[in-house]
């Protein structure tokens, strides 16, 4: 074999496996099936279309492979979409769901601040705490409207009680 053949097969061999390997690159960094349920929920919600955005939330929820400040999110949005079609008890459920949290996420903020993390995991612990301020916020309101005024004061001391994530 003369050398330029050589080394057009070798060049040939390289394209496949940077091929190869930037395709795994790209389908391992694509959001899930789930995520993206998520994401359209989220959208669904702030186009004032409650009702997919139920019924993704819940569907994302179901599929059990979001992550965990994914699945807070769903859950927090799933809540906020029922309160708007008027289903308070159910939406006061999922929010409790995320509200229930509070000690992981808290001790996610703590081993963040000691021990320091990846930027990634911390990014994904300031996710969670974020979404655990919304929520307290969201059945605080609720907790308002519907005339549970001591509830909706102990949410808002919740959401003051919680510590901030500085990321850098």
């Amino acid at each position: 074999m003369s050398s330029s053949r050589n080394n057009f097969i070798l060049a040939a061999i390289v394209v496949v496996i940077v091929g190869a390997v930037a395709g795994y690159v790209y389908v391992s960094s694509m959001p899930s099936a789930a995520a993206a349920d998520l994401a359209d929920a989220v959208s669904a919600y702030f186009d004032s279309d409650y009702q997919a955005a139920v019924e993704l939330s819940t569907r994302a929820i179901g599929s059990g492979s979001l992550l965990y400040h994914e699945e807070m999110e769903a859950y927090r949005i799933r809540g906020e979409a029922l309160h708007k079609i008027g289903e308070n008890d159910r939406a006061l459920e999922d929010l409790s769901v995320v509200t229930g949290q509070y000690d992981r996420v808290l001790e996610n903020v703590g081993r963040a601040k000691r021990e320091g993390m990846s930027h990634d995991e911390a990014l994904s612990v300031q996710k969670s705490l974020s979404t655990l301020k919304l929520a307290f916020m969201a059945r605080s309101r609720i907790y308002e409207a519907t005339g549970m005024q001591a509830e909706a004061i102990a949410d808002i001391q919740a959401v003051n009680s919680l510590p901030n994530l500085q990321i850098d």
